[in-house]
C-alpha cells in the first residue's frame, strides 16, 4: 500500500470500483448469464459512459451495455455519519443524484446524457471501512474484500437508461439542482426522488440486499 495521502478524487474512485466488483459478481451469477466484460479502461467505451458488457443467453438481448453508479447514502449509524474517517458511509437518502454536467467548462455533458448505455446500475451501499482499510483488504483479494466490506445496507435499482433519459429531459426542471466544485470545473446534477423515478420508468427494477446474495454466492461456489 502506498503512503502517500488519499485525495478525493481517488476516494471516489476506490469507492465505485468496490461498488463495481460486488455488481460484476451480482450480475454474473443472474440467471442465463453468461459473463460480464468490464470495459472501464477501453477508451472506444470510456468516450461512451460505458462500464460493463452484460453477455446473456437472451435471444435479442445477448449483449447489454452498463453504466453503474454508487451513493454512500445508505446508512442510518449517526456515529459512522459524522465520521470523516468513513467517507463511504453517509446519511441514508431517498433521491437520486442525477448528473446533468460533467464539466461546466469543457460543457461535458453529465452521465444521464452522455452515457450510451443500455442499463443503469444505481447502487446505494453504505461501507463502515476507511479508505486505508479497503486498499489494504483488497490487496489481499477479492474474495478476502468481499467477505470483509462489513455492508450495512444497500438497494440497487436497475433501469433502463434511455428510457430514464426520456423522461427526465422533460422532468428535469422539477428538481432542486446542486453543484459539486472541483479544482477548476463544476458538476452539475439534479436531486430526484427515487420514488419519482421508480413511477416513471416502466422497465425498473428496485433489488435489497445485493451484497449479501453476493456473499451468499460466493460461499455456495
Amino acid at each position: 500500500m502506498s503512503d502517500r495521502p488519499f485525495f478525493e478524487f481517488d476516494r471516489q474512485r476506490l469507492f465505485t470500483d468496490v461498488g463495481t466488483l460486488i455488481l460484476t459478481r451480482f450480475l454474473a451469477f443472474r440467471p442465463r448469464s453468461v459473463r460480464v466484460e468490464n470495459v472501464e479502461t477501453d477508451q472506444s467505451f470510456r468516450r461512451r459512459d460505458i462500464d460493463l458488457i452484460w453477455h446473456r443467453a437472451i435471444p435479442g438481448r445477448e449483449h447489454t451495455a452498463v453504466e453503474i453508479k454508487c451513493d454512500s447514502h445508505a446508512g442510518s449509524d449517526e456515529e459512522l455519519i459524522r465520521s470523516a474517517a468513513y467517507p463511504y458511509y453517509a446519511r441514508r437518502t431517498e433521491n437520486f443524484a442525477i448528473e446533468t454536467t460533467s464539466n461546466d467548462v469543457s460543457k461535458s455533458p453529465g452521465w444521464v446524457y452522455g452515457s450510451e448505455a443500455d442499463m443503469l446500475l444505481y447502487y446505494f451501499v453504505a461501507i463502515p471501512c476507511t479508505a486505508e482499510e479497503l486498499t489494504q483488504r483488497w490487496a489481499v483479494g477479492e474474495e478476502y474484500l468481499l467477505a470483509n466490506l462489513g455492508v450495512e445496507g444497500d438497494r440497487l435499482y436497475v433501469l433502463d437508461l434511455p428510457e430514464l433519459r426520456e423522461w427526465f429531459h422533460v422532468a428535469q426542471s422539477q428538481f432542486r439542482e446542486v453543484v459539486a466544485h472541483n479544482d477548476s470545473y463544476r458538476t452539475v446534477s439534479r436531486l430526484v426522488s427515487c420514488r419519482d423515478v421508480v413511477s416513471a420508468v416502466k422497465h425498473c427494477h428496485v433489488l435489497d440486499d445485493v451484497y449479501r446474495t453476493v456473499c451468499a454466492s460466493l460461499d455456495a461456489a
